[in-house]
């Protein structure tokens, strides 16, 4: 990936800015190239072709400041896609032109939110609930969530395009500065609430005794990602069992155990943590009550390295609840 991102960096050239910006210009725009990578191959795998148009969104401003017209950016994404293409291959080689074509037309066409409402038929919801959340109105978002329920808007379907994408672009929100850190917080406590009230609506009667174990590294702060894999995997009849960040391994390895595991799911947000899951996964996979059990890793490190959980001693990765399905031979 840093070869990807040195090739780009590269093509872009001479900025346009003024000198007292250069340093400064120079080191966001790596992060900012490493962020796009890591955006459109989660767009792709995620069939989100929005949550990349979320995150360019929160970067125009950014963009035009260090003096990159949007015709240049463009070109730049366009060298990004191929070298991308280039490095993870067939898989998504076929959404790459699209997420080009879309990323233009917002870029450049002066009535592009009219071209982003037409692909996300969730938008209206995703934004009251943001407005709700805002508010500090918990009951109302709560209500409203349930309301979209009772209108055949599935659970799957809440969390994934609703919940979830609101998330996304709250974090967007966030690092553009139209929100502060705080209502960031607590827009993500929020969806946490409501997701637990949500949960008898989760339980099925349909059990297919399969046990699952879910927990984030030590040290990781964020779980909302494999809090809904867990509750999504319960709705399709898994018994899931997450337990939140590891503080202690060998209450793991009881848990698991005690559960009859399948799968052990671990996850990972921030880099600065993947040194701590390699650790976690080297003493699980040592011991030999653990022998038959899988150990599955997902977070965003694992988007941008498809190849890290071979690194870190992991049986597979997982994006979404069909990977996970697929690992048990039931996808």
């Amino acid at each position: 990936m840093e070869q990807v991102i040195s090739t780009c960096e590269q093509k872009l050239g001479k900025l346009n800015c003024s000198e007292n910006l250069i340093d400064e210009a120079r080191a966001n725009l790596r992060f900012l190239l490493k962020d796009c990578a890591s955006y459109i191959i989660q767009s792709i795998r995620l069939d989100s072709p929005i949550l990349f148009i979320g995150f360019l969104s929160s970067l125009k401003e950014e963009i035009n400041r260090y003096g990159i017209s949007e015709e240049r950016f463009i070109f730049i994404l366009k060298e990004l896609c191929n070298c991308l293409k280039n490095k993870c291959g067939k898989f998504i080689e076929k959404d790459i032109s699209k997420i080009i074509d879309i990323s233009a037309k917002f870029l450049t066409s002066s009535n592009y939110e009219k071209n982003i409402d037409n692909l996300d038929a969730y938008k209206q919801y995703r934004e009251e609930y943001l407005r709700l959340a805002l508010k500090g109105e918990r009951d109302k978002a709560f209500e409203f969530i349930i309301e979209l329920l009772r209108n055949d808007i599935t659970i799957k379907e809440i969390y994934l395009k609703i919940l979830r994408d609101a998330l996304y672009q709250a974090g967007f929100m966030w690092n553009s500065g139209k929100i502060t850190l705080g209502e960031q917080h607590y827009i993500t406590a929020t969806t946490q609430l409501i997701m637990l009230k949500m949960y008898p609506y989760v339980i099925t009667g349909n059990h297919k005794g399969v046990s699952i174990v879910g927990a984030c590294a030590k040290g990781e702060l964020h779980e909302m990602g494999i809090r809904m894999i867990c509750d999504l995997l319960e709705l399709d009849g898994y018994d899931t069992y997450y337990i939140g960040s590891v503080s202690s391994l060998d209450r793991l390895i009881e848990y698991a155990v005690r559960k009859k595991a399948r799968i052990i799911l671990l996850s990972v947000s921030w880099d600065e943590n993947i040194k701590n899951l390699k650790e976690m996964i080297f003493n699980l996979k040592k011991n030999e009550t653990l022998k038959e059990i899988k150990i599955i890793v997902g977070g965003r490190p694992f988007v941008i390295n498809e190849n890290l959980y071979r690194e870190l001693g992991a049986d597979g990765y997982a994006i979404d609840t069909e990977d996970i399905k697929s690992v048990l031979g039931e996808s």
